[in-house]
């Protein structure tokens, strides 16, 4: 079973909230308590890029931009709906996808303090 993990982006002060924070999440995924704040989760897969400081993958949540190491960068949604779940919502692309992600992506940022690199900027 994997980890159920948040992140929680303060849109107030524009930076992630590092403590530790009481939220309810409803029979139909409405997160409540978490007022003036963007709720993530993660989604229990880790990165191809291993480091010392991530030997095993740095961990990929909602809204973190990933690369699949041809200039292409994707942003992880959650798609609600028939078929509930991650994807890669690939901005100049068509199709999206999730399968592999493991195995060739990349985190190179977030939505929130790397939105330049969907326009092809620097992080």
């Amino acid at each position: 079973m994997r980890e159920i993990i948040f992140r929680a982006w303060d849109e107030n002060n524009n930076c992630f909230r590092d403590k530790d924070m009481a939220l309810s999440i409803l029979q139909d995924a409405t997160v409540t308590g978490m007022e003036g704040y963007m709720v993530e989760q993660f989604t229990g897969l880790r990165d191809s890029k291993r480091t010392s400081e991530f030997p095993e993958g740095q961990m990929i949540f909602e809204g973190d931009l990933i690369s699949d190491g041809h200039n292409n960068i994707g942003i992880v949604e959650w798609l609600s709906g028939d078929n509930p779940g991650f994807y890669l919502h690939w901005p100049n692309v068509e199709t999206g996808g999730f399968d592999g992600i493991d195995k060739w992506g990349i985190v190179v940022g977030n939505i929130h303090e790397h939105k330049n690199l969907l326009d092809g900027g620097e992080k």
